[in-house]
């Protein structure tokens, strides 16, 4: 019968909702979802939520159980608090400066949040403020040039809040700057002032924080405050640009001087070692406090220094000087230098150090090395502080594979290179001393067996060369091959540069060439280096030469267990490669014939046929009309075989022509002179090809 309402409240107030029923029933409160147990009076049909101090906007719900088990939801009641977020706090306004001031609100249906000056109660111009929401947060700032006091107003609907005031007054930093002679002691002095006291002050040397004051000395009855800082017995080092910085915890700026050097009389670049490569200008560049009629020298426990005019740069003097007659074993030299300003006024610098830095060495343990062996480079290089750092590259390849050791002055780096070829190393040195980089290279030649070229696997029957490259030192190498147990002797030796080439000639392999071939070098040193050859028969077969034969391949290699076919006309003959060899042997085809051969021999045939005709017929004739005995005539055959009886016939009994390559007992009808006669050119043929 009753849902909690929205209303509205200042942050930090509470916030009282009811909750009734018409019925009897159990109340539960719940706080942004969240179930409240505390600040809830209920009675059988009504509970009410008083909620704790709110400083953000709450959704709040009550739920309902009656004693018939069901559950009732209320509205949801949202409480708007209203208040100050972020509140303005007092600021000091530097010099030629501006400041901002900064609040925010918190709540809805706000209309206007401006600033107010308090010293008429005015708003400020609406062009210095800037004013912008965040979701339930509406905040703006105030940026001003102008000191006074200042307090933030909110209107919403009803409701009319204001912050706490905010002063804004200037505050200025301010030091000075001093000239001091070398060793001699000075305090300096920061000065603040301004309404808003400062808790605390920075003091800085070339940007770099040197000193914290926490006991300042303030001034009775006036707005300042003040901060000094002693320096002892000034050294060079104590030079350069100060500047002390006030903090006011009230309103957490920082406000700086402006720098304020400290003058020296005497060294301003403190004199310092220096790292020189030999053979390299040596030169000592210092700066001293300016002053006319300042004069400088440096005394050096080798050599001496010219010393040219300084340079001038407002009151610093620059100068010059070149380190010269210094032998060629001198490593270190000592010096000092001295800065006169005249009125008995001398000031000498520290004792300082100058290191003349060797170019590194790089070398080979010896400059040819046997094929097999490994080669040793070494590297030696100077440094006085910070050990240098060494890239190496073999035949122009980077690698990591040294290692390196070193003294209080000196450092070694090792490569170690196993050796197939000529190595050329190149080791690049950083120096991190003297800075850049220094190059060197060495080169290690390579000499022994390189290798044996020649064919792996070989055909029986065929002839092969093996190869022997030997790289050596002089021409007093004598190379030896080996198959097995058995010198061999090579077929020629081929000597150019320091390169060998020895030729070991396999004529018309057979099955007991093949094996392991061993070419050996001795060399004048007494060294000996060899390399192994191993040769195997090949499974493969070359592909056969026939004649007249048209085969199923071009490749000149048929490998092991492939078959070939072979047309040799109307007829194919089909060879298999098993190890190497052909299951049969093939030179010649015979039948393979071109296209005129066979109209020539179709042709021939004719004309034959023709010849013998006539012949026959003429016999025939001369037979019937010349013949001087009786020849019973035949009857005409009733069929075939009445024709061939009567044929055998005549041929026992009378003069018939004898075909002298006719067999005698023909059996076969087709059997005819034609075909006699290609028979008889077949065997020709064969036979003028054999």
């Amino acid at each position: 019968t009753q849902h909690p309402e929205d209303i509205t409240r200042q942050s930090g107030e509470q916030a009282t909702l009811t909750c009734a029923t018409n019925t009897d029933s159990s109340f539960k409160w719940y706080m942004n979802e969240k179930e409240v147990s505390t600040g809830v009076k209920s009675t059988a049909k009504q509970s009410v939520l008083t909620t704790s101090p709110l400083t953000l906007r709450t959704r709040l719900q009550c739920v309902v159980s009656t004693g018939e088990g069901k559950t009732y939801y209320s509205k949801i009641g949202v409480v708007n608090v209203i208040g100050f977020k972020t509140v303005p706090q007092d600021k000091g306004l530097p010099v030629d400066g501006e400041v901002s001031l900064h609040c925010s609100v918190i709540g809805d249906s706000l209309t206007k949040l401006v600033w107010i000056r308090a010293s008429d109660s005015k708003e400020v111009e609406s062009s210095k403020m800037e004013s912008y929401t965040t979701g339930y947060t509406t905040s703006n700032i105030l940026t001003t040039r102008d000191q006074g006091t200042y307090f933030c107003r909110a209107e919403f609907l009803g409701y009319v809040i204001e912050s706490e005031r905010a002063a804004v007054s200037p505050v200025r930093v301010v030091m000075s700057s001093k000239s001091v002679a070398l060793g001699d002691d000075v305090t300096l002095t920061c000065t603040v002032t301004g309404a808003i006291k400062a808790d605390l002050v920075f003091w800085t040397r070339n940007g770099e924080l040197i000193f914290n004051d926490k006991s300042l000395t303030h001034v009775t009855g006036q707005d300042t405050s003040i901060s000094e800082l002693v320096l002892d017995s000034v050294h060079t080092s104590d030079t350069g640009e100060y500047r002390c910085a006030a903090s006011m915890l009230s309103d957490l700026s920082v406000y700086g001087s402006e720098p304020a050097p400290l003058r020296l009389l005497g060294f301003i670049d403190m004199v310092s070692d220096v790292v020189v490569k030999r053979g390299h200008l040596t030169e000592l560049v210092f700066s001293v406090q300016h002053q006319d009629g300042v004069k400088v020298s440096c005394d050096l426990s080798v050599g001496v220094v010219v010393i040219g005019s300084g340079d001038v740069h407002g009151d610093v003097i620059r100068f010059r000087g070149e380190v010269i007659n210094v032998g060629g074993e001198v490593k270190e030299i000592d010096y000092t230098c001295s800065v006169d300003y005249g009125s008995d006024v001398v000031i000498k610098s520290e004792s300082a150090k100058i290191y003349i830095v060797d170019e590194p060495t790089l070398g080979a343990d010896t400059s040819y090395v046997l094929i097999g062996e490994v080669a040793l480079f070494t590297l030696t290089a100077d440094y006085i502080t910070n050990v240098p750092a060494v890239h190496w590259k073999v035949n122009s390849l980077t690698t990591v594979q040294y290692s390196g050791s070193y003294t209080s002055s000196e450092y070694t780096s090792t490569l170690q290179w196993p050796v197939t070829q000529d190595v050329e190393v190149e080791a690049t040195v950083h120096y991190a001393d003297i800075g850049g980089y220094s190059v060197r290279r060495a080169v290690v030649l390579a000499y022994g067996v390189e290798g044996i070229t020649g064919p792996e696997k070989v055909h029986l029957g065929d002839s092969y060369n093996l190869t022997c490259s030997v790289a050596t030192i002089d021409e007093d190498t004598v190379i030896t091959w080996y198959k097995e147990d058995s010198q061999l002797l090579p077929h020629s030796t081929l000597y150019y540069d320091n390169k060998i080439s020895s030729v070991l000639y396999l004529p018309e392999v057979s099955e007991s060439d093949t094996g392991v071939y061993v070419c050996s070098a001795e060399f004048s040193d007494g060294k000996r280096s060899s390399g192994a050859f191993y040769v195997t028969q090949t499974s493969d077969c070359k592909l056969p030469k026939i004649e007249n034969a048209v085969m199923d391949t071009s490749s000149e290699i048929v490998s092991h267990l492939s078959e070939l076919s072979v047309s040799c006309g109307d007829e194919t003959v089909v060879m298999k490669c098993e190890h190497g060899s052909w299951d049969q042997t093939l030179v010649f085809c015979p039948a393979a014939t071109s296209a005129s051969l066979t109209m020539q021999l179709v042709t021939g045939i004719v004309v034959l046929i023709v010849l013998l005709a006539v012949g026959l017929g003429a016999v025939y004739f001369y037979k019937q009309h010349h013949r001087t005995r009786a020849v019973t005539p035949m009857q005409r055959p009733d069929s075939v075989e009445e024709l061939k009886r009567q044929w055998r016939d005549y041929v026992d009994d009378s003069a018939v022509i004898n075909n002298p390559s006719a067999e005698e007992n023909i059996e076969d009808v087709n059997t005819n002179i034609a075909t006699q006669y290609h028979q008889q050119l077949e065997r020709t043929v064969t036979q003028i090809s054999e």
